[in-house]
């Protein structure tokens, strides 16, 4: 991934663990952000 892109920030603080522990991380992260966005979404509606 390359510096400087939207996650940067969500990937930076997983530079220090294992890649795959890292990955793992992000995706939990991602898939939490994404359920909130669209229970966000829910709520406007």
């Amino acid at each position: 991934m390359p510096p400087g892109s939207g996650r940067a920030g969500a990937t930076a603080a997983h530079t220090q663990l294992p890649l795959p522990v890292g990955m793992c991380l992000e995706a939990v992260t991602a898939d939490q952000m994404d359920k909130a966005r669209a229970g966000l979404e829910r709520l406007v509606q």
